[in-house]
């Protein structure tokens, strides 16, 4: 609570007292009231205290929890005179925020910031890739089906979550004509070398192989992942293209 110049007169002037007496007890403690409501209000625009601006936003009831203060970051970090503890939302990150006396940091929602509850995506190959024989390749995923965070790059087919934890990946690679004998397993690549192979696939005929591997991979903040096929069939196969057919997916399952 922050200390206030002006206390309350709670005393009964004496029956024999001046009026004035009473005007004074009477002034100050209208200067208490007033003191206490100018706490109530705080300018968005300049951070000061306003009772009156048509701009303030945000109310402190003394003795009890502070309302939110919302506004953009430019707005909140204007905000002078704050007590350690005020909160804001900030409209442009979409962030709770905490003042710790000398600056407005982050606060974790149940533990995980808001953009990285999940930090969800799915790509996929939307034309056919040549895979080499005898080859572990990654997969050039150009297309998205969701990335809402921006963290899978189509550019260099990595996904780069930036939060450290653990994730549950998953991919899938469909080839075109295995042949009889021919063999394919998808891998999970994590910052270039192989992490987790999914089961190998051995095909009897020239059917279409479809390749799988999910795993749960741990991944530091500069830590990458890619999905990756390997194929012993003689010759060079092609992906089959397709949202369906041929893609990685992922979400944070436990951060750290």
């Amino acid at each position: 609570m922050a200390g206030f110049t002006y206390t309350f007169d709670t005393s009964t002037p004496p029956g024999s007292a001046l009026a004035n007496t009473l005007d004074t007890v009477i002034q100050n403690d209208k200067l208490s009231i007033d003191e206490r409501l100018k706490l109530e209000h705080y300018s968005l625009e300049d951070g000061a205290s306003d009772k009156d601006s048509v701009t303030a936003q945000g109310r402190h009831i003394p003795g009890n929890v502070s309302a939110v203060f919302v506004g953009t970051t430019a707005q909140i970090n204007a905000l002078t005179g704050m007590k350690k503890g005020a909160l804001a939302w900030d409209t442009d990150l979409e962030k709770l925020k905490i003042f710790d006396g000398t600056n407005w940091t982050n606060i974790s929602v149940g533990g995980i910031p808001r953009e990285a509850q999940s930090l969800p995506f799915r790509a996929y190959r939307n034309s056919a890739q040549s895979i080499p024989d005898n080859t572990t390749r990654e997969i050039y995923l150009t297309s998205e089906s969701y990335d809402p965070q921006s963290k899978f790059n189509v550019s260099n087919y990595r996904y780069t979550p930036g939060v450290e934890g653990y994730y549950m990946l998953q991919g899938c690679v469909s080839l075109t004509g295995i042949g009889s004998g021919g063999s394919s397993y998808a891998t999970i690549l994590k910052n270039g070398a192989v992490y987790s192979h999914g089961t190998e696939y051995q095909n009897a005929s020239t059917a279409t192989q479809r390749a799988v591997v999910s795993d749960l991979v741990y991944l530091g903040a500069s830590d990458w992942v890619q999905l990756a096929v390997h194929q012993d069939t003689g010759a060079s196969k092609d992906t089959i293209a397709g949202e369906t057919k041929t893609f990685f997916s992922g979400y944070l399952a436990v951060r750290v």
